[in-house]
């Protein structure tokens, strides 16, 4: 079946959109690699989907939040309903949870979960004083170092808060995937990749990646991700260069850690 085939009955059954359509056409080109055409394809129809799943769960929620605001009070008073759905309710005459509350005991149940990890690193001696050995030999355990039973025990903990929490987030329309030996998000240091030569990080990094998710499509050809990678060490050190001066502005790559996918991954 020919591309333009695939994408009429990809628009037919609302899979994707006609301009999505476009898109696919512009970055496919004049390619001939079926195999890197059927997975830039699935890729938009992963995406498509995930729209459309938080968008109807968005759809849900304000619908059940008007349904709530409108019948505080007997009816008599949407406004104050809006603001009791948002914050503590003073008047006390919402019945159901607010947004405050709910918070509350969505970070108490992650504690719960995990209490003998959050008393182990909790900040002693009015802030002075933390074990920062053992939150290195945890960080450790998460990301399935070996380490002490104690530390893995508190790292299984942690971890399995995390992942209830990540649950929940996906249930209320988040995207947070999970990947092998989940732990903890993962960000990049912009100082420790600025302080490496171009060239050493870059030949380091590239054999460890599989894919990378772009703009420009799913980048799996070698130069392609070398000049993602080229592309990437550049920003950092120019946000390493804006975090030594002090200027103000976004200084994460924000981004990338979702974008990168790493071979065994």
């Amino acid at each position: 079946m020919s591309l333009e085939s695939c994408l009429g009955r990809a628009i037919a059954k609302k899979v994707i959109t006609p301009a999505q359509a476009d898109k696919i056409r512009r970055l496919v080109g004049g390619t001939d690699d079926a195999q890197a055409v059927k997975q830039l394809l699935e890729s938009f129809i992963q995406r498509s989907a995930e729209t459309r799943r938080v968008s109807e769960l968005q759809v849900l929620a304000v619908r059940q939040a008007r349904k709530l605001a409108s019948g505080y009070a007997g009816g008599t008073d949407m406004g104050r309903g809006i603001e009791s759905l948002l914050a503590r309710d003073s008047f006390e005459r919402a019945g159901y949870s607010n947004v405050d509350f709910r918070a509350q005991a969505i970070y108490e149940k992650a504690r719960q979960e995990a209490p003998n990890a959050y008393e182990a690193l909790r900040v002693r001696r009015l802030g002075l004083v933390t074990d920062e050995a053992l939150s290195d030999r945890i960080g450790r355990a998460l990301f399935g170092e070996h380490t002490d039973e104690a530390a893995a025990q508190l790292g299984k903990e942690l971890s399995a808060a995390m992942v209830g929490l990540r649950i929940r987030g996906n249930t209320g329309g988040m995207t947070i995937p999970k990947r092998k030996d989940f732990g903890v998000p993962q960000v990049h240091d912009v100082r420790r990749i600025a302080m490496t030569a171009k060239n050493e990080w870059v030949n380091f990094t590239l054999k460890h990646v599989k894919r990378v998710y772009s703009e420009a499509g799913i980048l799996e050809n070698p130069e392609q991700i070398r000049g993602y990678l080229e592309t990437l060490h550049d920003r950092a050190a120019e946000m390493a260069a804006r975090l030594e001066s002090g200027e103000a502005g976004g200084v994460q790559l924000e981004t990338e850690s979702r974008r990168i996918i790493f071979k065994g991954y």
